[in-house]
């Protein structure tokens, strides 16, 4: 398995980004690690994701066009946050 530090995603899906080698070696690496179903993720790395999406002003219209449908979890706490986007919360 694949653990991704969170500047990785954050190069790879932000819109607000200073270098654009950063973000194509962002792309290719997660591509690839998706491909071979091999990426792991935690809560840390969303919460701070979503912490500095904030801080670099990325617009939730354009979060949201990322085209994630739903998000599944085992933390019942990101429930709370249905009300606030579109994208399904699944808590298993």
């Amino acid at each position: 398995m694949i653990y991704f530090d969170t500047n990785i995603y954050l190069y790879a899906f932000s819109k607000n980004i200073d270098d654009i080698n950063q973000q194509e070696k962002s792309i290719e690496v997660l591509e690839k690690a998706l491909k071979e179903k091999k990426v792991i993720t935690s809560e840390i790395i969303l919460y701070e994701y979503a912490f500095v999406s904030k801080k670099l002003e990325e617009e939730n219209a354009d979060i949201e066009d990322y085209n994630c449908e739903k998000f599944i979890t085992f933390d019942k706490g990101f429930k709370r946050f249905q009300d606030l986007r579109k994208v399904e919360i699944v808590i298993l």
